[in-house]
């Protein structure tokens, strides 16, 4: 079973104290490294500040009694500066070093001089010790003198340890931040969901009769697409419910017809069994029609676009073989990507009716015209030809929706009907537009959903 939203979301924040770590740890090191160097820089510019203000006399050194940095003059600062000759020992020591006993360093190769080193020094405390031997004036013979500058290493680990403390504290409330943000986001982007589900479970009681759509964008189109839907299914619904009613009207004056003739006393004569093939006949086409008025036009909102030309040329190569005898010029204009968004039969019932109608009432020209108008996501289908045509005050007869097959309006006949049901059942219209040059008979257009048929859809 998939998982839900929120536990994937808080998986998701499971993810940040992991992280807050592994971003502490990196700034942590980070930090240590540049502590070390800013703590290097800092002893080598005071033990500048030591031989800006040395004297040398003798084989030894004058230093002033108080020095720059208060440190020095501090005991157990835990900073503190001295002056060593190579062969003789020390010579100079800081306020700041009484009372600390630290091991001095044994006698070894005498250093060059000018080289400055920086090394680390363990014992009962650990220091960092930088140092550069000094040679005052030009002659060989003159002492080496040592100058260095001792800082307790304890110093630098308090700050470190300050530094990590005030990361841990920062990071850490920054993690309880964002967890407690990701809760709060959670139950912000699930209110329009759990309205979602609280409105359709009122639909599914009959509470609302649809959903409302001030959600989100994301979230409306996913509303839109369900009152699309539920719209679908009580249109459908009501179309079934509608054809029933007129399919049981239609078949009461046949069955009427049959009852009457069978319960004639003496035998039945040929024009009552003509009679009653008759009404059965019309019986089976109020059947057929009102049956696939019912289950016809379901509209397309997701559908995959059928092509329209394959059934437009499917339709008049049937047609033009019917009314051969008529020799019509059709004349097509197709798009090649036409699609039409809905059911393939419902497009050549359609169709069929109006092109058969074209050929019938035409005298010498039919034209079709297919088209898509993308930005509005509509299918425009126009059939003209050159008859007599349809008189604007009958139009709206000659369409009705549900008329009965005993009552056929004049003029283009039942075909339209069952057209515009259909146009009607997809939402789309049906329009008679004044004829032109030389169509100026009957020139219908039909506007159904549709798109252009990509790639991705064959």
């Amino acid at each position: 079973m998939p998982l839900s939203l929120k536990a994937r979301i808080g998986l998701f924040a499971l993810a940040i104290p992991l992280f807050m770590v592994a971003a502490g740890l990196v700034l942590y090191l980070a930090y240590e490294q540049s502590l070390e160097r800013a703590n290097i820089e800092r002893l080598r510019a005071q033990l500048y500040s030591l031989l800006a203000v040395a004297e040398p006399v003798d084989d030894s050194v004058w230093m002033p009694d108080t020095l720059q940095d208060e440190r020095f003059n501090q005991v157990q600062s835990g900073l503190f500066a001295q002056v060593r000759s190579h062969r003789d020992g020390v010579s100079w020591q800081s306020h700041s070093a009484l009372g600390i006993s630290i091991e001095q360093p044994e006698n070894s190769a005498e250093p060059e001089p000018g080289q400055m080193s920086v090394k680390e020094i363990a014992g009962a405390e650990n220091y960092l010790v930088i140092s550069l031997p000094v040679r005052f004036g030009d002659s060989p013979d003159n002492p080496l003198l040592i100058f260095e500058v001792w800082q307790n290493q304890r110093l630098i680990r308090q700050e470190s340890r300050s530094f990590a403390t005030t990361l841990a504290m920062g990071l850490g409330g920054l993690s309880a931040f964002l967890m407690i943000l990701i809760v709060v986001l959670i139950r912000w982007i699930q209110q329009p969901l759990n309205q979602v589900v609280q409105e359709l479970g009122a639909v599914e009681k009959a509470e609302r009769d649809r959903i409302d759509e001030n959600y989100p964008k994301e979230i409306a189109a996913l509303t839109k697409a369900l009152n699309t839907v539920l719209q679908i299914e009580r249109k459908q619904r009501e179309r079934y419910r509608n054809s029933l009613g007129d399919l049981a009207h239609s078949l009461k004056t046949p069955l009427a017809v049959i009852r009457g003739e069978l319960q004639k006393e003496d035998d039945l004569d040929e024009a009552s069994v003509m009679a009653m093939q008759e009404q059965v006949g019309r019986m089976d086409e109020v059947i057929t029609y009102q049956l696939k008025r019912a289950s016809s036009g379901s509209s397309g909102v997701w559908a995959k676009p059928k092509p329209v030309k394959p059934v437009v040329e499917r339709i008049t190569g049937v047609i033009e073989k019917i009314y051969q005898e008529k020799c019509l010029d059709l004349s097509m204009e197709v798009e090649p990507q036409a699609g039409f968004l809905g059911d393939e039969s419902d497009l050549m019932e359609m169709l069929g009716n109006l092109i058969e109608n074209a050929f019938k009432y035409g005298e010498r020209r039919v034209f079709i015209s297919v088209a898509i108008r993308e930005e509005e996501s509509q299918l425009m289908i126009t059939i003209s030809d050159d008859g007599p045509g349809i008189p604007p005050q009958s139009w709206e007869a000659v369409q009705q929706r549900g008329v009965r097959l005993d009552s056929r309006p004049i003029g283009q006949g039942i075909g339209l009907s069952v057209v515009a049901d259909l146009v009607s059942s997809y939402e789309g219209h049906i329009e008679l537009l004044p004829g032109q040059e030389e169509y100026r008979g009957a020139r219908i257009r039909l506007c159904l959903p549709g798109r252009m048929i990509m790639s991705a859809d064959r």
